[in-house]
């Protein structure tokens, strides 16, 4: 049974200052966290019977240590899920953006997105990825994040295995639990996820086509820009819509949209 893992590090116990994601202000501290929350996960999947444990690296490990047996997906700008695994587990997690106490709540970009909505529906990175695996028929079984996050992992995805590693007070303050209790409900969370996919309790979150993708941009310039990727309408100065059948096709979109950013 394979389980993949959708790592992010805004989510990560102890996690509440956006110095702390980006590469000139990230501590070893910060990055270690993330690591053993991940480490976390892996054991209690291989606890319950896993037999392959793939994580995807968003931001970056202390790769040294990283659990021996989990094998790491470095570099790809989409999670290689398909119908080959079981289910999928989120840590680490973060609220979409503009949720009140959500810490360091965005949508892939907080200098650049106010919001996004996937068929009119606000969607952020967690109903953006859970559509994905859905799209091979394959279910997210366990989110770990603050509060806010595991309060919308349950509206998208219903009766999902949570752990709050923090409680929000703000986007840059929160009560944060311990490493140690952080992780070791990590473990047991994501036993109990696995043990549920092979009962198959977990259906999968399914976004029928077409798919129309509006994003709301911070920026003005952005969305002229995106307003060139073919089949793109440009709503007004910071809003486009992208419609296909294909949800690879939104996600081509979305990612030729990040790299429009950094211009």
């Amino acid at each position: 049974m394979k389980i993949y893992i959708i790592q992010d590090e805004e989510g990560s116990a102890g996690v509440v200052r956006w110095e702390e994601k980006r590469a000139e202000g990230q501590t070893r501290e910060a990055l270690l966290e993330m690591t053993l929350e991940v480490n976390a996960a892996v054991e209690g999947a291989l606890q319950a019977g896993a037999t392959e444990v793939y994580v995807h690296e968003s931001h970056p490990f202390v790769y040294s240590e990283l659990h021996r047996d989990v094998r790491c997906v470095r570099g790809h700008w989409i999670p290689l899920i398909d119908s080959s695994y079981a289910g999928v587990f989120f840590v680490g997690q973060h609220a979409r953006a503009r949720t009140v106490n959500g810490v360091l709540a965005h949508s892939y970009s907080s200098k650049a997105i106010r919001e996004m909505r996937l068929n009119d529906q606000p969607i952020g990175e967690m109903g953006f990825l859970a559509t994905l695996a859905g799209r091979h028929g394959v279910p997210v079984g366990l989110v770990t994040g603050d509060r806010a996050t595991t309060e919308e992992a349950r509206q998208l995805l219903r009766d999902v295995e949570t752990v709050a590693v923090k409680e929000g007070l703000g986007v840059t303050s929160a009560v944060c639990l311990s490493p140690a209790r952080a992780q070791e409900m990590i473990r047991q969370a994501a036993r109990r996820a696995t043990e549920r996919f092979q009962r198959r309790d977990f259906p999968p979150y399914v976004v029928n086509p077409p798919f129309a993708l509006t994003i709301d941009f911070l920026r003005t310039d952005v969305a002229e820009r995106c307003s060139v990727f073919p089949g793109v309408e440009q709503l007004d100065i910071t809003t486009v819509r992208y419609t296909s059948k294909e949800f690879m096709d939104i996600c081509k979109f979305r990612r030729f949209q990040a790299m429009v950013n950094w211009f």
